[in-house]
């Protein structure tokens, strides 16, 4: 978790989040994983995410982004 610091450039920060998702994708099903629980994982607050992404979707385009870049 150390590249989950408080203080990462914003860019970097999105990668943190498009990850954390990913892990907990890989624990539970992907269409229960809330904004908070993705917080909490991250040890941040929900308004520390919408600085990132402005809301739900936002985030899980991003993931998808990284899947089809990265898998297929």
């Amino acid at each position: 978790m150390s590249n989950r610091g408080h203080h990462l450039p914003a860019e970097e920060r999105r990668a943190v989040i498009v990850q954390t998702v990913i892990e907990l994708a890989a624990e539970q099903n992907p269409n229960g994983i809330t904004t908070a629980a993705i917080a909490e994982r991250m040890g941040l607050t929900q308004g520390a995410l919408f600085r990132h992404f402005p809301n739900k979707a936002a985030v899980l385009a991003a993931v998808m982004e990284w899947v089809a870049e990265e898998l297929l």
